[in-house]
């Protein structure tokens, strides 16, 4: 059994993201494949790009094509696509004809998987105007995945395809411009506004406490203290030396009750963890269990 896995595991691991094909059946899915992969907007007659076009992030078109050179096809071989492209009308087209659509899907492709990161960014901007919790995840990655984008080919005064998305709010949002100047206004700015927002709250926590007690206060914001009251006000925070969190594993004790885990966090005079203990219990803790 265990030499079974082995090999399975093994094939999956070694085998190509796209199977190889004959080149009967390439000649035939190549053109299929440059066909579908854009359609036009009836209502804006903008060009669009299909998901279906890609298979893990890569164009189906570029790796029909790169088995086809493998196989020494020449490019002045002719195929029918069966409907219009950006590039030309329906009809018989060379392979070198394809190649030049294929590397319009390829460049679209990357730059479509960036601006899903960019276009949530956006979102994400709406939603720090409008007081909602700071996210940031969706601005950084708009940001690395721009770097990756780059670094891939994509001209940074490339044009993203104009469309229509819809904010944070459901409104609609004409989607347009370059993907240099995208980044920048939702991605860079609201990243900065989002920092900025996070120091104003940071600062406070930052003036009077050090070490790991503004490491943990920082990560927690508020806590519970001897005796049982919860406190985030750092000036409060700063007088005691001895914290506690509480949390909820996803269990629950023989008598149905939440399993809660009280975390004692004891910190010495330069503010550094000390001591950490943990007890078990089923419901609340108790004020006495924090002590």
């Amino acid at each position: 059994m265990k030499k079974s896995l082995l090999v399975v595991t093994l094939l999956l691991i070694t085998a190509p993201a796209h199977a190889e094909m004959s080149k009967g059946q390439l000649l035939y899915e190549l053109p299929q494949v440059t066909g579908y992969a854009w359609s036009k907007n009836e209502t804006s007659k903008v060009w669009e790009l299909a998901d279906s076009a890609f298979a893990d992030q890569r164009a189906k078109c570029d790796d029909y094509l790169t088995q086809l050179d493998k196989l020494g096809v020449p490019s002045s071989t002719k195929v029918n696509v069966s409907s219009d492209t950006p590039d030309f009308k329906a009809g018989d087209h060379t392979l070198a004809e394809l190649r030049t659509a294929c590397d319009r899907t390829v460049k679209y492709g990357k730059i479509k998987y960036w601006e899903k990161w960019a276009i949530e960014a956006m979102r994400d901007n709406a939603r720090l105007t409008s007081g909602q919790p700071l996210e940031t995840a969706f601005m950084k990655n708009c940001i690395s995945t721009y770097a990756d984008m780059i670094k891939a080919g994509i001209n940074p005064t490339e044009k993203v395809i104009e469309q229509t998305v819809n904010d944070n709010d459901g409104k609609p949002v004409l989607w347009s411009g370059t993907v240099e100047d995208l980044k920048k206004k939702w991605c860079e700015v609201g990243l900065k506004k989002v920092q900025a927002e996070v120091d104003k709250a940071d600062a406070p926590y930052k003036k009077v406490l050090k070490g790991d007690k503004l490491k943990d206060a920082l990560t927690y914001r508020s806590f519970w203290l001897v005796g049982g009251k919860a406190s985030g006000d750092p000036a409060v925070l700063a007088k005691q030396n001895v914290w506690f969190t509480d949390s909820s594993p996803s269990e629950v004790c023989p008598n149905g009750a939440q399993v809660h885990v009280l975390t004692r966090l004891q910190y010495d005079k330069a503010q550094a963890i000390s001591k950490v203990t943990t007890s078990r219990h089923c419901g609340n803790p108790p004020a006495s269990a924090y002590k």
